[in-house]
């Protein structure tokens, strides 16, 4: 192994939930394998479960064990396809299975011992949704696993959002909180658009000293020498008669194609058509109530494609696509290439590997998704990537460049080719995945992008942060268990403590102390000066309430001349009052009297329970029944009146 692999293998070891954020070609699997490994020897793991994408089970971790003399022993099964249960029955050290089967595992142990005590999650990133059944099947199973390892290369794919989801399977919440909600409403806050979130003044400086350490970060610039990485942007200009059928839809969310109404019911999905549009073709009819054919409407990215093949002359370049209809078009233009992407099998895929590789395939098409893990294609020394619709998910972009830029490349340098139609939605994903690009940028700067640079940098955890991850690593193994004593919590709590715990523990006499000593200052103070000022307060009340009742008693004449009767002594006695306490007692008063006019109103109808008041029971209907009133009818003509009220 590197030195760098050695530091990464010992972040491992010393904590019982960590994130490996390397870079592909840096060895990420490798480093599982050396960690597991000297775990084993020293009789603390046994069995091992990997979730990762399929391909990457197919493609990678068995590969990855037989490349080197010290995993060769390693039994490995893949549990996936009809014979899943058989795999997993089976005597192995490493159990592999992607996340579409995590459902399928925990039904095989409900109610049932976990086997593992070692989890990995590669492609951390597939957890970043703490809503997603993945999810909420695997976290309830990592309660007693002792080690849980998540790989990945991009933590911050769209923002720091995404952090959550994945922390919260690797610590249980220790970091960021165990409720999303909770997350979001302490380190976020609401966009001007009204749904989005964006982050609170320094909140991100908190998030990353809470998740600090618990992440490794090891970028392939640090470490190897790759070639370097060139943008070519290629503009594309969209023909007059689709410009107008953009623009239309655009503004519309509605247009027309060859007679074919294609139309947009939110933003999410003129998104979409916008975005295939700006590719030469677009979906029309949903594919329930209409059938779903592809509108053609125009070939000026296509035609851009074929001019840079010819420029390449014959050099590798591997093609990213977004739709359907956009691989059936290129492939129709450029002839039956090969590609990977819905329907081909690992299998396939692996062999599309190997001839890529052996310099045997000129043009290949890959969807991001399909080819963005797992698949090595830097053997060939490929230099070109291009993008024929730039997806705006960072993740899969960063992925699928590195599947050629990385590490056993020897090409002088990597070319990425991008075509964007000039003035559409490409101009807004390109922007997108730029900022996305600088805000992961920023954060990995944040954590420790130079981490083990050389072997002994000042990012490197200290004893102190491994102490904190022990105790984390102890507190998960308590998980589950009986609830000690409050004393035994309390002493849990503070196993753990450094210099500055002790100095703290040692102030807090000190602290009490003070607080005791002001407190016993403030009860010892002379009181003289309070009772005075009480005195004041009693004769100058005493004062306005003499007022008050000779103001009674020389108005009364006048208020019999004017009629006024003894009950309207309480308001002429309240004059001083505040406006607000007159008012609620207006409201008390009026109160009393609805409830005795209710009172009198139920001693009628118990006298006779026929008699009905009019005004509550609309007019009689022919069949001589009183027809009851229908009120939610009744409210809604009154909110329609104050509304156009109000509009008017």
């Amino acid at each position: 192994p590197h030195e760098y692999q050695d530091h990464a293998t010992d972040f491992l070891l010393d904590r019982g939930a960590a994130a490996l954020v390397l870079d592909p070609g840096l060895g990420k699997t490798s480093v599982v394998f050396n960690a597991f490994c000297r775990l084993q020897e020293e009789n603390l793991a046994k069995k091992m479960l990997v979730v990762a994408p399929l391909r990457v089970c197919q493609l990678v971790w068995r590969q990855e064990a037989l490349k080197w003399t010290q995993f060769k022993h390693l039994k490995i099964s893949l549990v996936h396809g009809s014979k899943k249960e058989q795999a997993l029955k089976q005597d192995a050290d490493i159990y592999l299975i992607n996340p579409e089967g995590v459902a399928w595992l925990a039904a095989q142990f409900w109610g049932k011992k976990f086997p593992f005590d070692t989890v990995v999650i590669d492609e951390l990133t597939k957890f970043k949704n703490a809503q997603s059944v993945r999810h909420k099947k695997l976290l309830p199973m990592l309660k007693k696993v002792k080690r849980r390892w998540g790989l990945t290369g991009t933590f911050l794919p769209n923002g720091y959002l995404d952090l959550f989801g994945q922390m919260k399977i690797l610590d249980d919440g220790t970091a960021l909180g165990f409720y999303y909600t909770h997350f979001r409403n302490k380190f976020f806050e609401k966009g001007y658009d009204g749904f989005s979130f964006k982050l609170r003044r320094g909140a991100d400086v908190a998030i990353e000293a809470a998740i600090k350490p618990y992440v490794l970060r090891m970028s392939a610039d640090d470490y190897l020498e790759l070639p370097p990485l060139i943008d070519d942007i290629r503009s594309v200009e969209m023909p007059p008669k689709a410009r107008v059928k953009y623009e239309t839809m655009k503004k519309e969310m509605v247009t027309e194609l060859d007679g074919d109404l294609i139309e947009a019911g939110n933003a999410a999905a003129a998104y979409s058509k916008l975005k295939q549009m700006a590719n030469g073709a677009v979906y029309a009819g949903d594919g329930v109530f209409e059938p779903r054919k592809v509108v053609h409407l125009h070939d000026a990215k296509i035609e851009a494609v074929e001019e840079l093949i010819e420029e390449l002359a014959g050099s590798p370049l591997l093609i990213g696509y977004e739709f359907n209809h956009d691989l059936d078009r290129l492939r129709k233009a450029l002839g039956d290439v090969p590609y990977i992407g819905s329907g081909v099998s690992g299998d396939q895929a692996a062999q599309i590997e190997k001839d890529w590789n052996a310099g045997r395939i000129p043009v290949l098409l890959a969807h991001p998704a399909s080819a963005g893990h797992g698949l090595n294609f830097q053997l060939g020394n490929a230099a070109h990537v291009a993008w024929f619709s730039c997806t705006w998910d960072y993740e899969l972009y960063d992925q699928f460049i590195k599947r050629i830029f990385r590490q056993g490349n020897k090409a002088l340098r990597v070319f990425n080719h991008i075509f964007i139609v000039e003035n559409t939605i490409d101009n807004k994903t390109r922007a997108a995945i730029l900022d996305k690009g600088l805000t992961q940028s920023g954060f990995y700067d944040a954590l420790n992008s130079e981490i083990y640079h050389d072997g002994n940098s000042d990012a490197s955890p200290d004893e102190a942060a491994k102490r904190e991850d022990n105790s984390m690593t102890r507190k998960l193994e308590r998980k589950g268990r009986k609830k000690p004593p409050k004393e035994e919590v309390e002493d849990a709590e503070y196993e753990d403590v450094d210099e500055d715990d002790e100095q703290d523990e040692d102030e807090k006499p000190a602290r009490k102390s003070r607080r005791s000593s002001r407190r016993k200052a403030k009860a010892e103070e002379p009181e003289d000066d309070g009772d005075e000022e009480d005195e004041e307060e009693e004769d100058e009340k005493a004062a306005r309430k003499s007022r008050r009742s000779s103001k009674r008693s020389s108005s009364g004449t006048k208020r019999k001349l004017r009629g006024k009767s003894e009950d309207d002594e309480d308001e002429d006695e309240d004059e001083d009052e505040p406006v607000s306490k007159k008012a609620r007692k207006q409201f008390d008063k009026n109160v009393q009297e609805r409830l005795e006019d209710d009172e009198e109103d139920d001693d009628e109808e118990e006298e006779a329970p026929k008699k009905r008041r009019s005004t509550k029971r609309s007019p009689e209907p022919e069949g001589g029944a009183p027809a009851e009133i229908n009120y939610t009818l009744l409210a809604e003509a009154i909110v329609d009146v104050m509304a156009k009220r109000l509009a008017g």
